[in-house]
């Protein structure tokens, strides 16, 4: 990495503490993102603002000395201070999560959400993320592209449920033909067994008729 003064490697690392992302603070300090990265990398190692110089060791304390004033922090404030981001960063986050995350606790407590419910939430979330290898910027775009698909379906959804009623409706006339089908059976059955009947009673006439004729035939 191109080693950068002091002043300038103290600038990006107050930029980055400040909670900038790599992009604002690669636009304010006049750096490339890769030399900010690799700062960062190298503060969070240890390994950055090491000097062995008197002059540059008095520089660095001056300029300690000089955001301890401008924050109007004593020097125990600002152990604690290390203490905390030292804590953050065994956590895994950035200190530009620390402001989302201020803001997401007074949006929690304004909004009067239940903490169990919100911690659910949250684990939910960390499936989902584990699931899907998906971050929680990803979900969310994940997520409006499914509200895009659903806004687009939703007109087929409706044209399917009016085919459904119709449907319904068909299947119901349908069960109406077959009840009345079955009555007009039920009606047509004693009709069978009295044409039945009288086409035997038909054929006992007939062949009653044959014989008289017959008789009458011998009897001339």
């Amino acid at each position: 990495m191109e080693k950068f003064s002091l002043k300038k490697q103290l600038f990006v690392v107050r930029l980055y503490l400040s909670g900038l992302s790599y992009s604002q603070i690669s636009a304010k300090a006049g750096v490339a993102k890769g030399t900010v990265a690799n700062i960062v990398a190298e503060l969070k190692a240890g390994q950055i603002l090491e000097v062995h110089e008197a002059a540059e060791q008095i520089e660095l304390l001056r300029a300690l000395a000089i955001d301890l004033g401008n924050l109007k922090l004593t020097p125990g404030q600002a152990l604690a201070g290390v203490a905390m981001i030292s804590r953050l960063k065994d956590m895994g986050l950035e200190p530009e999560d620390i402001q989302r995350w201020a803001a997401m606790c007074q949006h929690v407590e304004a909004a009067k959400v239940e903490v169990k419910a919100f911690i659910r939430a949250a684990l939910a979330l960390e499936e989902v993320r584990e699931h899907t290898g998906l971050g929680i910027e990803a979900l969310e775009e994940k997520a409006h592209e499914l509200e895009e698909k659903v806004a687009k379906l939703k007109p087929l959804s409706q044209k399917l449920k009016k085919c459904q009623g119709e449907l319904d409706a068909l299947q119901t006339g349908r069960q109406s033909l077959l009840e009345e089908l079955s009555q007009r059976e039920k009606q047509l059955n004693p009709l069978r067994q009295e044409v039945v009947q009288k086409e035997k009673r038909e054929m006992e006439l007939s062949s009653r008729v044959q014989d008289l004729e017959q008789k009458a035939h011998v009897a001339e």
